[in-house]
């Protein structure tokens, strides 16, 4: 495992990203982020011009986020942008009420993405909020739907999301991490409301001595209000730096 680099989730900035796509991407470039987690919404750029604004900020894509609907077409436009972008990481979410009740049949769709995935030549991995963490019997549904799974499968941890769903993070990551390429980190406070890194209840320097040679990607995820999320972003790569994480 080489070392681990900092990225960012699109909805972090997602409303900056609808005011100026490429300005947006230029100025977190400029913070220090290396890499930019898309969630299907590219600006409106096709895939080719997208690279190429990418090229000229010097940001790399961490992986792209679609719908399942999405990633189960194997013509469909996510691989096309995976291909241009030189993205080789494709993720979804099924965070649904009934996750619980039928994560059985949500992990035999997540199955098919990740063959049709690999026939498309990239990588699909699981990403989970917190509903994943209801209880099902005597354990958690996210536990058994992962064991549905397979090994073979990977997952995007997002350890936030976790800790909101009421599980130990560390002892989640100390679980899942080796099936988890990418990691998305949050900080969140009593409330379960997301903060800036280091300002909340998240056990941020215990994750990031685990995440350190053994991720590829930490990648920030966070919701602010328009006109704060840069400065938000600015001062989590900020703390980040302080934790050794970033350059």
């Amino acid at each position: 495992m080489g070392k681990l680099r900092i990225g960012i989730l699109a909805w972090a900035v997602r409303h900056a990203l609808k005011d100026d796509f490429t300005g947006t991407l230029k100025v977190l470039a400029d913070q220090g982020y290396a890499g930019i987690h898309f969630l299907g919404d590219f600006g409106g750029l096709a895939p080719a011009e997208l690279a190429a604004v990418m090229d000229d900020v010097g940001l790399e894509t961490c992986a792209i986020h679609s719908g399942p609907e999405g990633l189960l077409d194997g013509n469909g436009r996510v691989y096309d942008y995976a291909w241009a972008l030189d993205c080789r990481l494709v993720t979804t979410s099924l965070s649904k009420p009934d996750f619980g009740a039928n994560y059985r049949g949500y992990a035999e769709s997540c199955r098919q993405m990740a063959a049709i995935a690999t026939g498309n030549g990239v990588t699909f991995a699981y990403h989970n909020h917190g509903v994943e963490f209801t209880e099902v019997g005597d354990g958690l549904a996210y536990d058994l739907f992962c064991a549905c799974l397979g090994d073979g499968v990977k997952l995007n941890a997002n350890v936030l999301w976790a800790q909101m769903g009421g599980v130990d993070p560390i002892h989640y990551l100390t679980i899942y991490l080796p099936r988890s390429p990418i990691v998305h980190i949050g900080d969140c406070d009593a409330d379960n409301e997301f903060c800036d890194l280091g300002q909340g209840m998240a056990p941020l320097r215990e994750i990031a001595a685990m995440l350190k040679g053994r991720a590829e990607w930490a990648i920030l995820d966070h919701s602010n209000d328009a006109g704060k999320e840069l400065p938000s972003a600015e001062r989590c790569i900020r703390y980040l730096r302080e934790l050794e994480m970033a350059p």
